[in-house]
């Protein structure tokens, strides 16, 4: 080969190489601008929802069409064909989709507000303009700033080269506020943080969501991904928490390993057990600025936690709680606390376990009730309701409305073994149906050094965004496939001996 084409050669090589390097560069990487100071960053992986939303794919019956039609069966027709060219639709790049919450300005509030009534920014590459704003049906295209803007449902939808952004509230002021995150994000964006801007760009997972901790007056990101399983009728939630120097720290610091011994007060019929470990120097001020970073508690509620709280710090070992109904009960919504068998077992130290059966004794004397007192025990009982019992056993303070020789619930052992908190149900769907109209289900919830949760309906097969979408469209006029075409679980409480 001649020199003169092997330069020729050469020369097609590195344009190639520079084209592929300054389309790499230019191509959009949407957590770049996202602003480090975000509140909340979910990034979704639409393809990988898509698949869970197919029913038909994971052995059920509605297509991801008909399970979006119901899940947005309240929406506007406009609307619900704007969410689903969002999920489904080739003009977008569906392998992230990523929304993010402002910090208020105004003071933090926490998670459940900031849902609420947050500014919230969704972003995405766009494959194709003209393509998408066709079939989001957006009104003509007007310059906004340093934007084309088109209008939507009462949102707006924003573009700058292959970026698109949808927002809401007044255009003007919505494009405003997009500059001025793009210009703190181009200083400092969520992708350089490390640890977070890791964790949301594995984007393996349906969803990915990162929470900033600045509400509970804590540096680091509380971050949650949620998953599928078992042929996707379960739905797996994980949780870690980082610091401000991204690295994972265990969220059991404040807690210790729940005493299984308690576990033998729960009996076989139980539909839900909990227990927590706690220390005799558990940081409280830490737990409950954590409460209020995702639940800010009111006037009313903060005064209710300042009389319980002496009593929480009382507490020196696990407290479990655990329910199920009562020996041959025929579930009633009307009446149900009547037939709710219950334990409630907290370790404590003998001297507080006295301080706190005096202070009962006390409350009891002025609600005017009548109660049998016999050395470590009080027996009390409110007219039309089971007698309620509190005995001190060793360093256990034990409230029950039933014999505290049980059998123990196996099923609810295996999922506290080795947490330091953790929530085990299994509701059939008979008694889910009966006290609060839906579906009954089964959750494991396990947090040692990070957190853990498993969701499923019990009483059918079928994948379980399908059967969200069928209890959601009870509302419409929607027609669906009828329950009974699924196998049932045969659920009943004795299923959970092992």
């Amino acid at each position: 080969m001649e020199v003169n084409s092997l330069k020729k050669i050469a020369i097609l090589l590195i344009v190639c190489v520079a084209t592929v390097m300054s389309g790499c560069d230019s191509d959009v990487r949407l957590l770049d601008t996202v602003p480090a100071d975000a509140a909340a960053v979910v990034a979704v992986n639409a393809v990988r929802l898509n698949e869970e939303l197919d029913g038909v794919r994971n052995g059920g019956k509605l297509t991801a069409d008909e399970t979006l039609d119901r899940l947005l069966v309240n929406s506007t027709d406009r609307a619900k064909k704007q969410i689903k060219t969002m999920l489904m639709s080739t003009a977008v790049d569906r392998n992230m989709v990523v929304a993010f919450a402002i910090h208020d300005k105004d003071g933090l509030r926490g998670v459940k507000e900031m849902i609420k009534s947050g500014v919230y920014i969704l972003t995405f590459k766009i494959n194709n303009v003209a393509e998408l704003t066709e079939q989001l049906e957006a009104g003509a295209r007007q310059t906004v700033g340093d934007f084309d803007a088109y209008s939507l449902d009462y949102t707006t939808l924003f573009v700058k080269g292959k970026q698109g952004w949808i927002m809401d509230g007044d255009p003007q002021r919505s494009a405003k506020l997009l500059s001025e995150q793009l210009t703190i994000a181009s200083n400092k964006s969520i992708a350089s943080l490390k640890g977070v801007g890791k964790f949301l760009e594995r984007n393996d997972e349906v969803m990915r969501i990162a929470v900033a901790m600045t509400a509970a007056n804590a540096s680091g990101w509380t971050c949650v991904d949620t998953s599928f399983d078992n042929n996707s009728t379960e739905i797996d939630v994980d949780a870690i928490y980082l610091n401000a120097d991204g690295d994972e720290v265990d969220m059991d610091t404040n807690l210790q390993k729940i005493n299984s011994k308690l576990l033998d007060y729960t009996a076989p019929s139980d539909v839900l057990v909990a227990a927590m470990g706690l220390r005799s120097d558990t940081d409280w001020d830490a737990i409950l600025g954590y409460v209020q970073a995702v639940y800010p508690l009111d006037y009313k509620q903060r005064t209710l936690m300042g009389l319980i709280l002496p009593y929480l710090r009382r507490i020196d070992g696990t407290i479990m709680v655990a329910a199920g109904p009562m020996a041959d009960a025929t579930m009633s919504a009307g009446d149900i606390e009547n037939q709710i068998s219950f334990v409630v077992a907290i370790e404590m130290s003998k001297e507080n376990i006295k301080k706190t059966m005096s202070d009962i004794n006390g409350l009891i004397s002025t609600m005017g009730l009548s109660a049998l007192r016999d050395g470590k025990t009080i027996v009390w009982q409110v007219a039309g309701s089971p007698a309620i019992t509190l005995t001190a056993e060793g360093n256990c303070l034990v409230f029950a409305n039933r014999s505290l020789k049980q059998l123990g619930n196996d099923a609810a052992r295996d999922c506290m073994k080795g947490n330091v908190v953790a929530v085990w149900a299994n509701i059939p769907d008979s008694m889910g149906e009966v006290t609060y109209g839906g579906r009954g289900f089964s959750l494991d919830m396990e947090v040692s050094d990070d957190f853990e949760a498993d969701f499923r309906f019990n009483g059918s097969n079928a994948p379980i965004l399908e059967q969200f979408a069928m209890l959601m469209q009870a509302d419409g006029n929607v027609n669906v496939v009828d329950d009974d075409d699924y196998d049932s679980l045969g659920f009943t409480p004795i299923d959970t001996i092992k």
